[in-house]
């Protein structure tokens, strides 16, 4: 996988991607990319998503897009970032108020 090539991706894959990208910068929560990837709503189920971005990563980070795109807004779910957009803000020590990393700074998006 390189420049110019195709991505394989798996049915699921391509489902949970496409509802990213479609909803590009907005945080879409774990209940709504199990809908989206395999059409069931088990809270239980998070595992599923995770695994699945993490693949998804992967196989970004050989194309220009690049696996950062898909940034991980914990507890919550997931965005598509365009590889275009602006910088996130610096992540707040663990101790700071409102959560680790950017989620506090995603929540509101």
């Amino acid at each position: 996988m390189g420049r110019g090539l195709p991505v394989v991706l798996s049915v699921t894959e391509f489902r949970v991607l496409d509802r990213l990208v479609r909803h590009v910068g907005t945080v879409q929560h774990f209940a709504t990319l199990l809908k989206a990837g395999w059409d069931v709503s088990d809270p239980s189920a998070r595992a599923r998503v995770k695994f699945t971005a993490s693949r998804l990563r992967g196989k970004l980070d050989a194309t220009p897009v690049g696996g950062g795109s898909i940034v991980s807004v914990r507890g919550i779910g997931y965005l598509y970032r365009s590889p275009t957009a602006p910088p996130l803000p610096a992540a707040r020590p663990p101790s700071a108020p409102g959560g680790y990393g950017h989620a506090h700074a995603l929540r509101g998006l």
